[in-house]
């Protein structure tokens, strides 16, 4: 097995991983619902042109919250891996987005909050990666 990078041996406060796991899964479970909420909302008033993009997006975050949840549950990690990959693109186009929105409104304030999300949710990635791959009976690797 290939030697793996940052997985981590514990998670916040001395929580196990399948306990940050199974709160990142609440969490994201959560404000996945909100998200949906809100877009299919704003999609059915009419409020902007991509409402009904945003709708889709956030029902298909809504499902892959879904899986990381049950992926939790039953100790599947092929369903929290598919979490993972999906978080680390999504990461990475907030990250575009954020940058193109400070250079299009020079918001430093915004870019400070968004940069913090951001770190929250690479954190959050890396508590259920490793919880994925301690499932796969490989911890091995550096531990932090």
């Amino acid at each position: 097995m290939s030697d793996r990078k940052c997985v981590l041996s514990s998670c916040c406060c001395g929580c196990t991983l399948r306990t940050g796991a199974w709160v990142t899964s609440i969490l994201v479970l959560i404000g996945s619902i909100i998200n949906a909420s809100n877009a299919i909302y704003d999609a059915v008033k009419g409020h902007n042109n991509g409402s009904w993009f945003n709708a889709v997006i956030s029902i298909i975050m809504l499902v892959i919250a879904i899986f990381l949840m049950h992926g939790v549950r039953t100790e599947n990690p092929r369903l929290i891996w598919i979490w993972v990959y999906t978080q680390i693109v999504l990461v990475i186009l907030t990250l575009i987005g954020l940058i193109i929105g400070v250079i299009g409104t020079l918001n430093i304030i915004g870019l400070i909050i968004g940069l913090v999300i951001i770190g929250f949710f690479v954190y959050f990635i890396l508590v259920v990666r490793s919880y994925a791959i301690e499932l796969e009976g490989g911890s091995t690797g550096n531990t932090v």
